[in-house]
């Protein structure tokens, strides 16, 4: 065979082993976290990005239920914003709906190639401009698994924002 012919010999056999032993599934970005679940949440957060994890402090699909405490020492310590991020399906969004004492609907950028909403991207300024003690709202969102290619909502947890 001539080294032309070789080639692409060497490179169908290649491609013909790893789908014999890949059950013939095709790679790509977004099934390379699979079977991983994909998830977004929302993080206490200053306004240059930083994140505050664990509870009390941030709100995911992995564990949903939880609350996040916003209070004035998070106010004077610049934690009082709201970061929102995940690993969903490519070129989704998340949605975040706030009901309770305060309602809204927050929409984040479409993820990257890679699934990502990136957190940095996704700050709310949520304590600065509704600190008032007493506020009290639950978190449902709304996101594509990059997995199962469907449309999941759940419940996330509960927000709020005390006088201490």
């Amino acid at each position: 065979m001539r080294p032309t012919r070789l080639r692409w010999t060497a490179a169908l056999a290649l491609i013909t082993t790893t789908a014999l032993l890949t059950g013939g599934a095709v790679s790509s970005p977004a099934l390379a976290d699979c079977p991983a679940p994909s998830y977004v949440g929302m993080w206490k957060s200053n306004d240059s990005g930083g994140l505050r994890h664990g509870p009390g402090h941030s709100l995911t699909t992995l564990a949903p239920g939880g609350e996040i405490f916003i209070s004035a020492f998070d106010l004077a310590t610049d934690f009082a914003n709201i970061a929102l991020g995940g690993d969903v399906e490519p070129g989704t969004n998340a949605v975040y709906q706030l009901t309770g004492t305060a309602s809204t609907t927050w929409t984040t950028k479409v993820a990257r190639k890679n699934g990502v909403i990136h957190h940095d991207d996704e700050i709310r300024l949520f304590g600065t401009s509704v600190l008032a003690g007493g506020l009290n709202v639950g978190v449902t969102v709304d996101f594509t698994d990059e997995c199962s290619d469907t449309r999941r909502t759940l419940f996330l947890g509960t927000l709020k924002v005390t006088d201490e």
